[in-house]
């Protein structure tokens, strides 16, 4: 196994200078995130420890600004793409820093859809059907439907609920007369 040696001054001024996280330091410097840390809590500075006076100012030094105005913030960046800061999701973070507390009962949708993004003139406060609503999720593009797949309204008269499920009225006649008539078909041929 290949010895790796780290200088402890690199991983200070990675991490307090250049605010990377533990993992980004691990994985330029090619090793796992133990030594790193161990390294970090021997100069006693974890800034997970540390009261951050300025969140703002804080925020705002760690942002990326892209073409389309997104602020990315692609730190500590979970499974589902979202990032953190301090625990908690960046994008709440930055809400109610720039915009206000967020209302009881609603989360944060990206009106950009970029999940990293925390620019508060991209976030609103929504309920979670709504949040869900407007994503890409299949659901949400199937309530969004207007017209069935032959072009039918999915409205009025011709809309028909079943098991939860929108379906044209018009196509499941014919669906039904087709399976009807085969039916009757088979049954005279035996």
């Amino acid at each position: 196994m290949k010895r790796i040696i780290i200088n402890v001054e690199d991983v200070r001024n990675m991490y307090l200078e250049e605010k990377k996280t533990y993992r980004e330091i691990a994985k330029e410097l090619g090793v796992s995130t133990s030594p790193i840390s161990i390294i970090i809590k021997r100069f006693g500075v974890a800034r997970k420890n540390q009261i951050i006076r300025d969140k703002k100012k804080y925020i705002t030094e760690r942002i990326k600004v892209d073409d389309n105005g997104c602020w990315n913030y692609p730190h500590s960046v979970n499974v589902k793409g979202y990032s953190r800061i301090q625990g908690n999701y960046a994008h709440r973070v930055s809400y109610e820093l720039f915009k206000s507390k967020i209302p009881e009962g609603l989360t944060i949708d990206h009106l950009c859809k970029n999940k990293i993004c925390i620019n508060p003139e991209h976030l609103e406060a929504v309920t979670g059907v709504e949040n869900v609503r407007r994503s890409d999720a299949a659901p949400s593009i199937n309530a969004r439907k207007t017209h069935c797949i032959r072009g039918h309204l999915l409205s009025g008269n011709n809309l028909k609920m079943s098991q939860g499920k929108r379906q044209c009225r018009t196509c499941v006649n014919k669906s039904q007369l087709f399976r009807y008539h085969k039916n009757k078909k088979l049954k005279r041929g035996a």
